[in-house]
């Protein structure tokens, strides 16, 4: 435990995502009734951190929550508090979800920027001339198979083909994709890898954790570069990595935070630690400002890096005033910085929360 945060670590009882998270939830509210004496706790603290492995110290599920949010489990509103908190969830089943939903998203992806290419150029008959006769045959097979008539539609087949026809049509049509994909081999590789590990989710067999690293890997090069000349067959891509994107950005800030927290309380020390806390946030409204914001999300991310820049600019105004030995004026802007701060805090719970909450 450091002055901000309370590190748990247990073994797991259960493997089931929800199961497990009811396990974090219940050691939370223990931690929480044990630590709060009518409403004001005993120590001084910010978050619950709550990690749970397995026997052999593998990783199960971590969770963070804010005081605030504890308070939903404590006054019974578990869905709030669900919403509230920061999960890194590496439960069998909820891997295989992740696995089935990057693999869906690079087939969808694929299949529309196919589709356009090739329609841009060869008009509605592109699936005739483009389209190989063995790849062609079997995708029209299966499609009369299980919708009862003929097609020759490109629109509709593109459906009904697997990632290795998607492979295969894009490579021997490679001068259309070049600008897209770059690299034929790289490509090549990149869905033959992808392909390995879709037989193991379509069979529902475990997914492991260096497999998933390399799916998220692929899954980022390949959706990278169709949304950078596609960006409408991928919004849904764009939404959920800016989301991942300020979930890794906010987990981070809540380390570094309690790291600060910790530091000797000297008025030289403190100095340092503001400066440090500057690059911090400079740091943070760099990394908020360079994100690829997608539609629709503009507001929320431009409301944060003036919320951001507001902690950083009163921690300057601070280290200037404590630089020419004035003690009121530090005072008076070390309230402003906790302002800043608690209106900083107070949007991430109740809008940031509702992007990366479960």
């Amino acid at each position: 435990m450091n002055n901000a945060t309370l590190r748990i670590v247990f073994e797991a009882k259960n493997e089931k995502s929800v199961d497990v998270k009811s396990e974090i939830a219940y050691a939370m509210s223990f931690a929480r009734g044990f630590l709060c004496d009518g409403g004001e706790y005993k120590i001084k603290l910010d978050n619950i951190a709550v990690e749970i492995v397995k026997a052999d110290g593998t990783k199960v599920m971590h969770a963070i929550s804010s005081l605030a949010a504890l308070e939903c489990i404590a006054s019974g509103e578990p869905i709030e508090w669900l919403s509230k908190t920061i999960f890194q969830d590496y439960t069998e089943d909820f891997v295989q979800s992740v696995a089935k939903r990057k693999v869906s998203d690079l087939e969808k992806g694929m299949r529309e920027v196919i589709a356009k290419v090739l329609f841009d150029k060869h008009g509605a008959r592109w699936w005739l001339m483009s389209v190989s006769n063995t790849v062609r045959q079997s995708t029209e097979r299966m499609y009369e198979s299980q919708e009862g008539i003929a097609t020759t539609d490109g629109g509709e087949l593109i459906h009904f083909t697997f990632l290795l026809d998607l492979r295969k049509i894009v490579v021997s049509n490679w001068g259309d994709f070049v600008h897209i994909f770059k690299s034929q081999a790289r490509f090549t590789q990149l869905l033959d890898d992808l392909n390995v590990i879709r037989r193991a989710e379509a069979h529902n067999r475990e997914i492991t954790q260096q497999q998933l690293i390399a799916l998220t890997a692929i899954h980022k090069e390949l959706m990278d570069q169709i949304a950078a000349h596609m960006p409408s067959a991928v919004s849904y891509y764009l939404v959920e990595n800016w989301r991942i994107q300020l979930g890794s950005i906010f987990e981070s800030n809540i380390e570094e935070h309690a790291n600060i927290a910790s530091e000797p309380c000297g008025i030289v020390e403190a100095m340092h630690a503001v400066e440090g806390q500057i690059r911090r946030f400079i740091d943070l409204e760099v990394r908020v400002r360079s994100l690829l914001v997608p539609p629709g999300k503009e507001v929320l991310n431009n409301r944060l890096v003036m919320l951001l820049g507001n902690v950083r600019e009163s921690l300057e105004q601070m280290l200037s005033a404590a630089q020419a030995g004035d003690a009121d004026r530090v005072v008076s802007l070390q309230s402003q910085n906790e302002r800043a701060n608690q209106e900083l805090s107070q949007f991430r719970e109740e809008y940031l929360m509702s992007e990366l909450g479960t």
